[in-house]
């Protein structure tokens, strides 16, 4: 419930100063975790900027330790991502940006496939995280924030996964296994890159 209250916020607030401005502009990226998005932005002024995107994520497989348990091959599920963000300038002369906001995913889960160093006890399960991620990050575009027409545009930013509950198989008669979680808590910040084209009207 937390997590879609402040989705609903972060949407109502970037709603309201869209609809305050004049410079809009479309664009699409593509990025690790086999990603691609599309989305709408809209410039403030010259130095301020809202994007909201969205698109499918694939992350591929890797791997995950449970406390007491071992290693496990984590396969993430493919699922849709909604991107809520704000730009800021340093210059506006400049197409660097940094950029703060979040992404929420839809099925954040992975399916856990035991490695041969893990308990005899536990053989498969699954691990949720929370769907809300914060995100923070730094960009460039190859023009001026606010020029219009075409541009190339780039992001590399980190996304902090939270609330992973693990629930794993015990061998044979596929009853749950207790206790179990991720080494580290399952609180950690993931790496994303993304490339991609934007027109600015």
């Amino acid at each position: 419930m937390r997590a879609s209250r402040l989705l609903a916020a972060l949407a109502t607030t970037l709603a309201f100063s869209a609809a305050r401005s004049e410079e809009p502009y479309v664009f699409a990226e593509v990025g690790s975790a086999q990603s691609a998005e599309t989305g709408l932005a809209w410039h403030l002024d010259d130095q301020f900027a809202l994007r909201a995107s969205v698109g499918h994520v694939q992350p591929g497989p890797s791997n995950q330790r449970v406390e007491d348990i071992g290693e496990f091959r984590a396969h993430p599920a493919s699922s849709v991502a909604v991107h809520l963000l704000a730009d800021w300038f340093p210059r506006s002369d400049s197409g660097f940006r940094l950029t703060g906001g979040a992404t929420y995913v839809t099925r954040n889960t992975q399916n856990l496939v035991a490695l041969d160093d893990s308990s005899a006890g536990a053989t498969a399960g699954h691990v949720k995280f929370d769907k809300l991620e914060p995100y923070l990050g730094v960009g460039w575009e190859s023009s001026a924030a606010g020029k219009p027409g075409w541009r190339f545009i780039s992001d590399l930013g980190l996304h902090f996964q939270t609330g992973a509950k693990v629930s794993l198989d015990s061998a044979g008669d596929g009853g749950a296994q207790q206790a179990a979680q991720l080494a580290g808590h399952g609180q950690r910040w993931l790496l994303g890159e993304k490339v991609g084209l934007a027109y600015s009207f």
